[in-house]
């Protein structure tokens, strides 16, 4: 098997990993506090969209291993969280999955990158939409919304700000203090001034 043809079969287990994960965590959101059975109201199995060379040629190639039998009972966070770790085990490619691939490419943070996934899991499998409807509580919306996003997953858009305008802040703070100790200061004070800097502005966004 060539590099490409491995790498292909890699890409598909990570796309695979990825949707199964996404609907877990559709149907755990979807279930009422405590339940103990959820019964999905799953749309009839579809051929997977031929391979190409455009996106979704590349996302992902088939299926093969997407079951249409998820009709169990209620889905726990530690099956949420078991799934979370096998996507993460198959995204640990050299190079990495297209889907990680495009990402950053546009510099996505991990919150923007699952709404990605999601947006893409609606073409690639025909359990989603359904879902997407049941974690929404609206027959009408069989659809993904931001609204949706926010409560699935764990980086919402508000927390992935904050750490970004940390880091920013954080940055500038200790190339500040570096300015001023090239300037003025010992290296023993410099590093004191550091750490105080990071602390304050870690304090203020909190």
């Amino acid at each position: 098997m060539s590099d490409t043809q491995q790498w292909l079969e890699a890409n598909d287990n990570y796309l695979a990993a990825a949707l199964a994960w996404l609907r877990l965590a559709l149907r755990r959101m979807a279930q009422p506090e405590g339940s103990t059975s959820t019964t999905l109201a799953l749309t009839p199995k579809q051929p997977m969209p031929k391979a190409g060379h455009g996106l979704l040629g590349r996302l992902g190639r088939k299926r093969k291993d997407l079951k249409h039998d998820e009709t169990m009972g209620s889905v726990s966070d530690e099956q949420v969280r078991t799934a979370r770790q096998a996507m993460e085990v198959a995204e640990r490619l050299d190079p990495p999955p297209a889907l990680v691939q495009l990402g950053d490419r546009f510099a996505l943070s991990r919150f923007e990158s699952e709404i990605l996934l999601l947006c893409v899991a609606m073409e690639l499998d025909t359990r989603i939409a359904a879902l997407c409807a049941q974690a929404q509580a609206d027959p009408a919306r069989p659809y993904p919304s931001f609204a949706l996003a926010l409560g699935l997953f764990e980086e919402p858009a508000q927390a992935a700000a904050i750490k970004d305008v940390r880091n920013q802040a954080v940055s500038i703070a200790v190339a500040a203090a570096r300015d001023v100790i090239a300037k003025k200061m010992t290296a023993a004070d410099g590093n004191a001034l550091i750490d105080s800097a990071i602390a304050e502005v870690d304090a203020k966004l909190h």
